[in-house]
């Protein structure tokens, strides 16, 4: 009787079904928070001018409402309250700063082009899970993991195309020589499995195989990024007009939402960790 007590909350802990996404929603609203706050205290009128710039009425009210928006939607998120309304709305915003800016400035938002519209996507998958999250009581059975697969593929393409970049781009010994001045021996050869694991890996997971061994692996990939690379340049990676806080380095919000988006994806194909090909399960 006495071991039932204590398993019995331990199972309904680890069934929870939207553990993950509770994790990437709470996330999705520290980013959406920081950077509305920021803009609403500092008086930063930056993205006030972008739109106004483009033609648009009232771009700094514009840009006030945004940032307001940005701050009382992501307690909202936090707090798990009217999901559908805001995840859409949050959705079409960074959808329209994809077309409204990033996607002039390239794919990468770091690495060999800056201010992309990677992280913009990430944002707009995140927010498209979180929005599915509170339709799950009126979606079809067939339609309900629509949100977390577009995710878990917007994710994929991020990871496989930094991979890929360096793997096939010749920029592996820029992470190499950074190693290399930790103390660690072999720096190249390591960035090399990094970048061999995020292309293989990607694909992997986009095909749902091996997700929670490659997810976790990526996953300390990311954190040991943030500590040895990201965290002294602060939090922010990008932000309105010149989208870059530091001349030489990025924040760590975007290894943040990384690592968000892969628990969510760990969490969400938790019935299959180690799913493998059907061919190589005949073997074994």
């Amino acid at each position: 009787m006495v071991r039932l007590a204590y398993t019995a909350p331990m199972k309904t802990l680890y069934a929870h079904p939207t553990a993950g996404t509770d994790v990437l929603r709470l996330v999705l609203a520290a980013i959406v928070i920081t950077h509305g706050a920021e803009r609403l205290l500092s008086g930063n009128a930056v993205l006030g001018q972008f739109l106004g710039g483009l033609g648009l009425p009232f771009g700094a009210a514009l840009a006030q409402f945004i940032s307001l928006f940005e701050v009382v939607g992501g307690l909202l998120l936090a707090a798990r309250r009217l999901l559908v309304p805001v995840g859409g709305l949050f959705f079409c915003l960074y959808l329209a700063s994809i077309v409204l800016f990033h996607r002039h400035k390239g794919f990468y938002v770091i690495g060999p082009s800056e201010n992309g519209w990677e992280f913009s996507a990430l944002l707009c998958a995140g927010m498209l899970a979180t929005l599915c999250e509170g339709l799950q009581g009126r979606l079809a059975t067939g339609r309900k993991r629509v949100g977390m697969d577009v995710l878990r593929i917007v994710l994929c393409a991020c990871i496989f195309m930094h991979g890929a970049h360096r793997l096939f781009g010749g920029h592996s010994h820029v992470l190499g020589d950074i190693l290399a001045s930790k103390g660690f021996p072999f720096g190249l050869q390591i960035i090399i499995l990094v970048n061999l694991v995020e292309t293989i890996g990607a694909l992997a997971i986009a095909r749902r195989l091996m997700v929670f061994p490659l997810t976790l692996v990526l996953i300390c990939f990311y954190a040991v990024g943030i500590v040895w690379f990201h965290w002294h340049w602060g939090f922010f990676i990008v932000a309105p007009g010149d989208f870059k806080w530091e001349p030489d380095g990025w924040g760590w919000e975007y290894s943040l939402l990384l690592i968000g988006s892969l628990v969510a994806t760990s969490w969400e194909n938790r019935a299959v960790p180690f799913a493998l090909p059907s061919r190589l399960l005949r073997a074994a």
